[in-house]
């Protein structure tokens, strides 16, 4: 439904600028959490640039 509603409203370039802006973001919070050491990954399931993230307990 939101890619219909993106290709009807012609907002292609808005929101892939849009998308990266929010990947990004997100990727420096992970960041932040796991250099406080809140959160973990499993790097035996890494499969290219996807991670398992866990909160750490």
């Amino acid at each position: 439904m939101a890619q219909r509603f993106v290709a009807k409203e012609e907002l292609g370039d808005m929101v892939e600028g849009l998308n990266s802006h929010l990947t990004s973001r997100f990727v420096a919070i992970l960041d932040g959490l796991y250099k406080q050491d809140l959160v973990r990954f499993d790097q035996s399931g890494e499969v290219g640039s996807r991670r398992l993230w866990e909160i750490n307990r």
